[in-house]
């Protein structure tokens, strides 16, 4: 599976970097940026899968998510929050892209939906997409985003502690609601 098909020249396989210094590099310099992008990559493909397990769906979230941070970059006031920031504008764009795959397919009698192939643990997503938005929300960005809550409190404007605990909690649900299954993904 080849992902980025098109994009390969801006993203790749690369390092992280969590330089204050590189962030603002980035910020003004082309080369920098995508550098930051390539070493984010791998990251950003866990993310927009967690929202559909689809390839194509991640490729579009992908694109659309690159071309916005690459023209709105320069606006970026706090350099150490970019990494963060080019999370927050990938989740949105997951979640407006899921929001008008849903809407399209409302329009179609179920059972003229095309069945597609599922890969083992897609399940998972099935319990994670019966959680209220809110939960849904800090799971993906804790465990598919690999985010600390540190940085999961700065994107939704929230106390850490309040984070902590609604990601507690949504785990927690989710878990019930997995019951044995749970053992399985785990």
């Amino acid at each position: 599976m080849k992902l980025f098909a098109r994009y390969t020249h801006l993203i790749g396989e690369g390092g992280t970097m969590n330089d204050e210094k590189f962030y603002r590099k980035a910020i003004r310099n082309d080369k920098a940026f995508i550098e930051l992008l390539q070493s984010m990559s791998g990251q950003m493909q866990a993310i927009a899968y967690s929202y559909c397990n689809d390839d194509h769906f991640v490729e579009e979230v992908i694109a659309e998510t690159v071309s916005k941070v690459y023209w709105k970059r320069k606006q970026v006031r706090q350099p150490q929050y970019l990494k963060t920031w080019i999370i927050r504008v990938l989740i949105n764009e997951a979640k407006e892209q899921y929001q008008n795959e849903r809407r399209r397919y409302e329009l179609f009698d179920e059972d003229q939906i095309p069945d597609t192939e599922q890969e083992d643990f897609s399940f998972v997503y099935e319990y994670l997409s019966s959680l209220e938005d809110k939960d849904q929300e800090v799971i993906q960005m804790k465990i598919f985003s690999d985010l600390s809550f540190k940085e999961m409190a700065y994107m939704l404007g929230e106390s850490e502690n309040t984070v902590k605990s609604r990601y507690y909690r949504a785990l927690d649900k989710l878990k019930r609601k997995m019951g044995g299954s749970y053992e399985e993904a785990v």
